[in-house]
């Protein structure tokens, strides 16, 4: 899917109700099967436009099309149904249910879609294969080091086919050897035509990434190479 944001901005109300803006009239197409890193320090709105993307938040102006499908004007119920069956989501923290098995943590986004429950013994093999994970499916996540949590985390993320993968620091709590290799699945998953976006500080991502962008107090600006 071909992704844009045109004039894209978000503003939030802070304790004494003056605006902040957040993000500020950023334009930005992200073709389908890219892989784009977004650099800036905390608190540049890195997050707020992951977020915005990611058709977890609107904006306060501007349009975000999916095709042409303008997600920022959907209903909120068709808005969390066009992210779950279109978006996948990679986080530094991994957002897994500790005490619970891999197995279980891969099911729960599929119980939310539209597959039956029939097929999901099967779409969670699919996916721990694909990430040479299949040994770990009875495991509970608290068992695993942070690397095989983060690969079980991309491989939820995959449950759903999603056309986008959104990595919010996804090596952040990494060391250089499991930072490596999940650069090295986000690679083979951006082969198989999967759009990558990933916002970090880290500029290790700026030498795999198709285009790298700078977000500065919520302006978005290309990094020449």
């Amino acid at each position: 899917m071909k992704i844009e944001l045109n004039g894209v901005s978000r503003s939030y109300r802070n304790g004494s109700n003056a605006a902040v803006n957040a993000l500020n009239k950023v334009n930005l197409t992200i073709e389908q099967g890219s892989f784009i890193c977004i650099m800036g320090v905390s608190g540049s709105g890195k997050t707020t436009l992951l977020n915005l993307i990611g058709a977890i938040d609107v904006p306060t102006e501007g349009r975000i099309t999916y095709d042409g499908i303008d997600i920022s004007r959907l209903s909120d119920a068709k808005r969390s149904s066009f992210r779950n069956e279109n978006i996948g989501f990679l986080f530094q923290d991994y957002a897994l249910i500790e005490y619970r098995s891999v197995e279980d943590n891969l099911k729960l986004p599929l119980y939310f879609s539209e597959h039956r429950p029939g097929e999901f013994d099967k779409i969670v093999t699919d996916r721990l294969r694909m990430l040479d994970m299949s040994d770990f499916r009875k495991r509970k996540v608290n068992t695993l080091s942070g690397g095989q949590k983060q690969k079980v985390a991309l491989a939820r993320a995959l449950v759903c086919n999603p056309s986008v993968i959104l990595c919010d620091e996804p090596t952040g709590a990494l060391d250089s050897a499991s930072t490596k290799e999940i650069i090295e699945l986000l690679l083979r998953l951006k082969d198989k035509g999967i759009t990558i976006v990933v916002v970090s500080h880290d500029p290790v991502f700026t030498q795999y990434s198709d285009r790298n962008l700078l977000i500065k107090d919520g302006v978005v600006s290309e990094i020449q190479n």
